[in-house]
Parts: structure tokens; C-alpha cells; sequence
């Protein structure tokens, strides 16, 4: 009897540590993003410029399924009469705001619970979208698509990393909500692996 409940705990041990070796994926709650065609709001990238001869420039391109949203000659967004499906695949909700709120702390930058209006900071900031790069139409469904911008970064500061999470306000039976999409990073020198300072903006 002994030799068998010893076998057993060898084998149970065993079996703790292959679990122990399998990767578990990281599960993270955040706001259900609805439907709109193929998606509502997505990542299209991101880009760099140099804006001085000693700072450098990273801006964050998203899309956005929303309708009758227009831009005048130099891009300028105008959301007067724009709206977006928020709730499922058929309302219709007046679009207010859409953006990213950024920040180069990791601490806060691979947070979900982090990255929202409610965190802030010196370190963190609302960049709301100004210009739109283009709307487009697939026949059924329109789609914004817009950039922000993190300017002056230091060029002794290249490698440090930007994270960036785009939201859209919406408003509903005369109540301003927020969603928000998956947090995206990179850096001016295009490598992730290093991030060489946090700064205040």
C-alpha cells in the first residue's frame, strides 16, 4: 500500500511539473468590442519622423468602423453628424471623440486597467485625434482612419518604448461612454527590446 500511494504522489509530482513547463496564457478583462463588418476598431501601425536636428517623432495609425464622418481640405475631423454601432451591430450612437491615450512607463503601458482616463498622469496622457489619414468605404460599412502623434521624444532617447491605446467616446440616450482597443507599443529605433528611460511629456 505504501509503495503504491508513493508511486502515485511520484507520478501526481510529475504531472505538477509538466503543467508548471506549459505556458499559460494571460488573461486580461477589458471591454467587449463589438462587431462592425469585419472589426470595429484596429491597429494599421505605426511611423516614425524626425521632427529637429535633436527630436524625433512616433505616431500610431488606428481604424475606426463609424459613418458620416467628414474632414475639410487639410483633414481636420468633423464629427458633427458622425456615429458608430457601440452596442451591437445595429444601433446607432452619436460618435463624440476618438483618440489613444499614451505613456512610455511600462508600468503603466502593459496595463489594461492602466491605460484609460481614469490614470492620467504627467506620464500619461489623452491625445485626442485632430486629423483624420483617410475615410474610407467598403460599399457596406466606413471606415476612419486617423493617427496621433508622440512629438519632441529626445534623440538620446530614441530606444525608449511608446505605448499607445486607442478609445472612442460615444454617446448614449444622452450618456458619454468609452471603449477602448488593444494597446500597441514600438519605438523611434523600431526594437522593442530595450526601452531606455521613462519621460515626462
Amino acid at each position: 500500500m505504501t509503495i503504491t500511494t508513493h508511486k502515485l504522489a511520484a507520478v501526481l509530482m510529475a504531472a505538477v511539473m509538466v503543467c508548471l513547463l506549459i505556458p499559460v496564457p494571460t488573461v486580461v478583462a477589458t471591454e467587449p468590442v463589438p462587431v462592425c463588418g469585419e472589426y470595429l476598431m484596429n491597429d494599421l501601425g505605426d511611423s516614425r519622423m524626425e521632427m529637429t536636428e535633436d527630436k524625433l517623432g512616433v505616431a500610431f495609425r488606428f481604424n475606426l468602423c463609424a459613418f458620416n464622418v467628414t474632414m475639410d481640405d487639410h483633414h481636420v475631423l468633423d464629427l458633427s453628424n458622425a456615429t458608430v454601432c457601440a452596442l451591437d451591430e445595429f444601433s446607432v450612437c452619436r460618435l463624440v471623440q476618438v483618440g489613444a491615450i499614451v505613456t512610455n512607463d511600462p508600468e503603466i503601458g502593459l496595463r489594461l486597467s492602466r491605460m484609460n482616463h481614469d490614470n492620467l498622469s504627467d506620464y500619461t496622457k489623452d491625445v485626442p485625434a485632430v486629423y483624420a489619414s483617410e475615410i474610407v468605404s467598403d460599399g457596406e460599412y466606413c471606415y476612419l482612419r486617423y493617427a496621433v502623434r508622440v512629438t519632441n521624444i529626445p534623440t538620446r532617447e530614441s530606444d525608449a518604448v511608446i505605448y499607445a491605446r486607442p478609445y472612442y467616446i460615444y454617446e448614449n440616450d444622452g450618456v458619454q461612454n468609452i471603449l477602448y482597443g488593444d494597446i500597441v507599443y514600438t519605438n523611434y529605433d523600431d526594437r522593442i527590446d530595450t526601452n531606455d528611460g521613462i519621460f515626462e511629456w
